[in-house]
């Protein structure tokens, strides 16, 4: 498996235009489901007032997701399989069925979460191959994300 060769140029992207590559991967993303399974909403975002959400979706969640979701089953997994080679793709796919299991609001937000969870443990792990603090960056990413859920709701 040569994936590490083709997702090089990642590798050296300066990391502002590593999240806006990321981000823009969730756009499409987040377009074509709505396209094909129409708005899925967050139905516990409607038991929360501003402040709750603020607190809970952009700071708290985030913060516990990244690490139940990509901190932890990466970090086992790295030590389960040592060569890079071959620990990138079941990496970032149980770290993205994962984060999809966790959101069981139905099966549609579930697919949705698993694919946006691709890119974020796939950021997770670029950042902690790039020796850069993957955790902040993705907890970040992940509450800005959700930041710009809520702005447009």
């Amino acid at each position: 498996m040569k994936v590490n060769r083709r997702i090089s140029f990642l590798r050296r992207l300066h990391i502002v235009w590593l999240l806006a590559a990321m981000f823009a991967i969730d756009m499409v993303l987040n377009f074509i489901l709505n396209a094909v399974f129409g708005e899925q909403p967050n139905p516990e975002a409607d038991k929360f007032s501003i402040a709750g959400i603020i607190f809970l979706g952009i700071l708290f969640v985030p913060y516990i997701e990244t690490f139940l979701c990509q901190a932890l089953p990466i970090w086992v997994l790295r030590k389960l399989i040592k060569r890079p080679r071959y620990n990138l793709i079941p990496c970032i796919l149980v770290s993205a069925i994962i984060f999809g299991v966790q959101h069981t609001y139905s099966w549609q937000y579930m697919l949705g979460t698993f694919l946006f969870g691709i890119p974020m443990a796939a950021l997770y792990y670029l950042c902690r191959y790039r020796r850069e603090n993957a955790f902040i960056v993705v907890f970040a990413y992940h509450g800005l994300w959700n930041a710009f859920g809520f702005l447009l709701d």
